[in-house]
């Protein structure tokens, strides 16, 4: 039997697979140019489970902030249960608007620190914006699996927006208060200062799945 071609391991059919959902990934990306993914990563505590990130995207003159939570391991039972928008972004953001989401009860009259614990650690430049689970916060905050969106008035562009959000020397960031962050205590958060473009985890996906259809068949 004639063994079909192969490119770098993989068959001409997988190869063209593997082609197909590149290029379904580049379409996705250029209709989400004006969506980016942001990370939060932990300043306060060890914590790699914790999987914390925003999708902020522009449009029309209105900022919307997407949060979810897929933490996992020793960080499965995270809650993100209070959300902190520093100092700065009041020069950007304006008219704040909880909009709601699944699982989830935030307002500013909420129960907890008025500022991230530990601040001082990632010089915290204070609030222009806070938000808060309703009591009690590990029931109506930001679990594995909820999504919250909270949207503002903004005149600015996309890039702008996320520069400042992951600008680690400015006060244009988010922070987030943690409970059950890893193995049962409390941490917190702040936007990391590498995003990524909102297609970049479904191409990612794409690419995994393929993978590991190949080594089912191999």
């Amino acid at each position: 039997m004639v063994e079909p071609a192969r490119m770098g391991g993989y068959s001409m059919r997988q190869s063209k697979a593997i082609v197909a959902a590149l290029a379904i990934a580049s379409l996705a990306f250029a209709g989400q140019a004006s969506a980016v993914v942001v990370s939060f990563g932990a300043y306060n505590a060890t914590a790699p489970g914790l999987d914390l990130s925003v999708d902020v995207t522009v449009d029309s003159g209105v900022a919307s902030f997407a949060f979810s939570n897929n933490s996992s391991g020793d960080s499965a039972d995270a809650v993100a249960a209070r959300l902190y928008f520093e100092t700065d972004l009041g020069a950007l953001l304006s008219n704040p608007n909880v909009v709601g989401g699944s699982g989830v009860s935030f307002s500013t009259n909420y129960p907890g620190p008025a500022s991230p614990p530990g601040g001082n650690t990632v010089d915290w430049g204070g609030e222009f914006y806070a938000i808060g689970a309703a009591a009690p916060p590990p029931q109506n905050g930001l679990g594995v699996g909820d999504s919250l969106l909270v949207t503002f008035d903004y005149a600015g562009s996309l890039d702008d927006l996320v520069a400042a959000l992951t600008d680690q020397s400015g006060h244009a960031r988010i922070a987030a208060h943690v409970l059950d962050c890893v193995n049962g205590n409390s941490c917190s958060a702040v936007t990391n200062p590498v995003p990524l473009p909102a297609a970049f985890p479904a191409l990612l996906s794409a690419l995994f799945l393929l993978i590991a259809r190949r080594r089912r068949t191999a």
